[in-house]
C-alpha cells in the first residue's frame, strides 16, 4: 500500500476545477459539507483510493471518514479524511476503529506492510512481528485486502481487486522486459503505471531499477520519499523509527 504524505493544515496548495479554473486553496480545519475537502486531497495525494491503489476518475472517489462518522469520527475535519473507491469504502463500513491500533497509509509505510505477488494476492508482510505485524493485520481486514476466489474470503460480486492487481501485475512485468530491452522509456513505463494505479504492484516488479523507482516515487502525487531509502535501491525503511514498538 502506498505511503502517503496529506498536506498539513494551513498549508497552500492549488487545483483546477470542474470549471478548469485555477483555484489557490488553504487546506483547512474542516469542510463542510465534507466533500469539499475532494479536490484538495485528490490535488495532493493523486485520483488513487488510498487502500487498494486503484486509478479512480474524480467522481468515483469519496472522501473517505478513517474513522466512521457513526462511530463517532469527525464528519468535516481534516484530520479524518483519505480518498477511497466504493469497495474499499464499503468494506471498511462502520468498523470500530482504533486509529492507534493499525497502519495507516499517511502516517505509517504501509508498503513494509504488505507483500503483493504475481497471482492478484495480498499479504501481510513476513518480516513483520509484534505490534508492527498486529497493526499491519487491522488494516488488512478492516479493507478486506485477502478477498480472493476460492479463498476463505472470496470477494463480493462487485470486488474486482483482486483482478485489477493481476492485470497490473501483467502489465508491469511486461513493462519490466520492454524497458531492460530498450523497447520503452521510463516516462512509458510511469505513463502506464499512473493510468493503472497498483502502486506498490509496479515498485515491486521493478525492483532493482532505481530510476524507474525514484520516478515512481517522485511523480505519483503524494507518495511519502521519507519511507525509501535511495542508497539502498530504493528500498523501504521505517517511517517511524523513534517508535520502539512499530517502527513501521
Amino acid at each position: 500500500m502506498r505511503p502517503v504524505e496529506k498536506p498539513q493544515i494551513g498549508q497552500s496548495i492549488q487545483f483546477r476545477n470542474s470549471n478548469d479554473q485555477v483555484v489557490n486553496h488553504v487546506v483547512q480545519v474542516s469542510y463542510k459539507p465534507y466533500s469539499e475537502a475532494k479536490m484538495p486531497l485528490v490535488t495532493c495525494i493523486g485520483e488513487y483510493c488510498s487502500y487498494c491503489e486503484l486509478k479512480k476518475d474524480i467522481g468515483d472517489l469519496a472522501v473517505e471518514h478513517i474513522t466512521a462518522k457513526t462511530r463517532g469520527g469527525a464528519l468535516t475535519e481534516w484530520d479524518n479524511f483519505l480518498l477511497s473507491c466504493n469497495v474499499c469504502n464499503s468494506n471498511k463500513g462502520a468498523q470500530l476503529i482504533n486509529i492507534t491500533d493499525s497502519h495507516w497509509p499517511h502516517l505509517n509505510n504501509t508498503y513494509m506492510s504488505f507483500i503483493y505477488d504475481e497471482s492478484g494476492r495480498v499479504n501481510i508482510n513476513p518480516i513483520l512481528t509484534g505490534l508492527s505485524r498486529q497493526h499491519a493485520q487491522k488494516l488488512y481486514d478492516t479493507c478486506k485486502l485477502g478477498r480472493y476466489p476460492q479463498s476463505q474470503q472470496s470477494p463480493s460480486l462487485s470486488d474486482f481487486r483482486w483482478r485489477k492487481r493481476l492485470e497490473t501485475w501483467n502489465r508491469a512485468m511486461s513493462n519490466l522486459q520492454n524497458y531492460i530491452n530498450g523497447k520503452l522509456t521510463i516516462d512509458d513505463v510511469l505513463e502506464n503505471a499512473l493510468l493503472m494505479g497498483n502502486w506498490s504492484i509496479w515498485f515491486t516488479v521493478f525492483k532493482g531499477e532505481d530510476l524507474v523507482r525514484r520516478e515512481l516515487i517522485s511523480r505519483f502525487p503524494g507518495t511519502a520519499p521519507m519511507c525509501f531509502d535511495p542508497a539502498n535501491h530504493y528500498e523501504p525503511i521505517p517511517r517511524n523509527p523513534q517508535n520502539a514498538v512499530d517502527p513501521v
